[in-house]
């Protein structure tokens, strides 16, 4: 009898003890949506609080001259194929410079913009 208990108090320890990933607890409710990407609406956020902030992009005198709030200076990166290398860090000015890179959506829908033919809509 006492062998019966403690096999059952064995059996109940090791089936109530599973490994369990931390994505399987916890999973993700963050989606990256980059099917409607748009410079106002997805862009121009991004670049006001990443790029577009004092002593940076914000015009003469800043960087490299370039306002990233006005679409057309952006445009001037996103064309000449500076941006996505600066932004994935894989080019030789990573930016924001001294600052980590941004997340992974916000670098999606920059690339999904630019490959786009970056519109200003």
């Amino acid at each position: 009898m006492k062998r019966i208990i403690v096999l059952l108090v064995i059996i109940l320890v090791f089936s109530s003890c599973y490994n369990r990933k931390a994505a399987d607890l916890y999973p993700s409710t963050t989606v990256c949506d980059t099917t409607s990407v748009t410079y106002s609406g997805t862009i121009l956020p991004i670049m006001q609080q990443h790029c577009a902030i004092s002593g940076c992009h914000t015009g003469p005198g800043t960087a490299n001259g370039l306002d990233y709030r006005q679409y057309s200076d952006l445009a001037v990166v996103a064309s000449n194929g500076q941006l996505i290398p600066a932004i994935k860090h894989t080019g030789p000015d990573p930016m924001p410079k001294d600052m980590p890179m941004l997340d992974a959506c916000s670098i999606n829908e920059i690339v999904r913009w630019v490959n786009e033919g970056y519109p200003n809509n």
